[in-house]
């Protein structure tokens, strides 16, 4: 019996969030959207997620000091920031908060399924040859 991975999706524009849930939504997973870092961090504190996709730009908290804080907890879980920042300053700045993966907004929509299955996918491979031990 396979565990159901659970993936929370933080991100204040609602209709990101609901395309994102839409398209990593799978029988194995279970997809978790909110809006702000608080509601975010509430969730965590109730239990840890297996991945999690971040925007920068929240209302309440910055998205890289939310990252922070989640690798602070985690330091093996993937963090995939999906922002609309593009620079190259902005990027290393997600990569120095402990992300990842950057993907940018909206081009990176055609690979984070991808990129999402390959982490939830490895995991169960890590986890499946830790068990033969």
């Amino acid at each position: 019996m396979s565990q159901i991975k659970r993936i929370l999706c933080v991100d204040d524009n609602v209709d990101n969030n609901d395309l994102l849930a839409f398209m990593l939504n799978k029988p194995d997973r279970s997809v978790t959207a909110t809006t702000t870092a608080s509601e975010a961090l509430t969730l965590i504190a109730e239990e840890p997620f297996d991945l999690y996709v971040l925007d920068v730009q929240l209302p309440d908290v910055d998205g890289l000091e939310l990252c922070r804080t989640v690798r602070s907890k985690s330091k093996d879980v993937p963090i995939i920031i999906y922002s609309a920042g593009a620079y190259e300053v902005e990027k290393a700045a997600g990569f120095d908060a402990g992300a990842t993966t950057y993907l940018v907004k909206p081009e990176g929509i055609k690979t984070i399924a991808g990129i999402v299955s390959a982490y939830l996918s490895q995991d169960r491979r890590a986890t499946a040859r830790a068990s033969h031990f």
